[in-house]
C-alpha cells in the first residue's frame, strides 16, 4: 500500500453517509475522508460508472448493491480490496482484511 495510491470506490462515500444518517457511525465520508488524506494517498475512483455496473452485474452472491459496486471497482482495476466484509473478504481473492 505504501508504493501505490489508494482508490476510494464513491460507492463507499455513499455508504458512509448511508451508515452516518442510520447512527452507525458519528460523522460522514467527508470528514472520514479527509482524516484519511491526512495520512495515506488516498482518491476518489473515476472509473466510468456504466463498466462498473457492468462488472457489479456479474457478482449474483450479493443484493447489496454497496458490496457489489465497491467490489466492482476493485475488479475493474484488477486491484486489491481491502475490507473487513468476511464475506466480501472470501468472494474477492485479491481481497485484504
Amino acid at each position: 500500500m505504501e508504493d501505490s495510491a489508494i482508490l476510494v470506490s464513491p460507492m463507499s462515500c455513499l455508504e458512509l453517509d448511508f451508515l452516518h444518517e442510520i447512527g452507525r457511525l458519528n460523522v460522514g465520508s467527508d470528514t472520514i475522508l479527509k482524516a484519511l488524506e491526512l495520512g495515506l494517498d488516498i482518491s476518489i475512483d473515476e472509473a466510468p460508472f456504466p463498466s462498473i455496473i457492468e462488472q457489479a452485474k456479474m457478482l449474483t452472491w450479493t443484493r447489496d448493491p454497496f458490496d457489489r459496486i465497491i467490489m466492482a471497482h476493485s475488479l475493474f482495476h484488477t486491484i486489491p480490496l481491502i475490507t473487513h466484509d468476511q464475506l466480501m473478504l472470501k468472494k474477492h481473492k485479491l481481497a485484504r482484511s
